[in-house]
């Protein structure tokens, strides 16, 4: 990868920093606010169309798959002396 960005391959660029390097594309995005507004709008009707948020750094989809993929890791047990336990979800009480 090359560290090359113009007007002909902004979108390819932005949507691949804007997910690899989530802190410089908010920072970048702010810098073309004020420098290159037609870039800046670019970006955001990039993020609008995929259904990006930048706070959160991933797609609306992203979260659904997160959300489904992964159960909750640990849960609760109480053992025989009244004491709450967490245990991993393959563990049985």
């Amino acid at each position: 990868m090359q560290n090359f960005c113009s007007y002909r391959n902004f979108e390819a660029v932005w949507r691949s920093t804007r997910t690899g390097r989530k802190k410089m594309a908010r920072k970048w995005l702010s810098r073309l606010e004020q420098a290159h507004p037609t870039l800046f709008a670019a970006a955001e009707e990039l993020n609008r169309r995929d259904g990006f948020d930048m706070a959160a750094g991933e797609t609306k989809k992203d979260k659904r798959d997160k959300k489904d993929k992964h159960p909750k890791r640990r849960r609760l047990c109480e053992n025989g002396g009244g004491e709450t336990l967490v245990v991993a979800p393959e563990i049985t009480c």
